[in-house]
C-alpha cells in the first residue's frame, strides 16, 4: 500500500488521462482534475444506452 502523496505523485508524473479504481480506493485518492476515473465496481446503469453488440474489428493479417 502506498501513501496517499505516493499516488498522487505517481497520477501526476505518468500523465495518465484514465483512472480505473475502486469506490472504496478513489475514496482516499487525490485525483488530479485532468485525470477522468472510473470506479470498475459501481452498478452497470451507467452503461445503458450503449450497443450491446460487439465492436466491428478492422484489424487484418498482415
Amino acid at each position: 500500500h502506498y501513501p496517499e502523496d505516493r499516488l498522487a505523485y505517481m497520477m501526476h508524473d505518468s500523465g495518465i488521462g484514465l483512472l480505473l479504481t475502486q469506490t472504496s480506493l478513489q475514496e482516499r485518492l487525490s485525483v488530479p482534475a485532468q485525470v477522468h476515473s472510473l470506479c470498475l465496481d459501481q452498478d452497470g446503469d451507467w452503461l445503458e444506452g450503449y450497443s450491446t453488440a460487439n465492436p466491428v474489428s478492422f484489424s487484418h493479417p498482415l
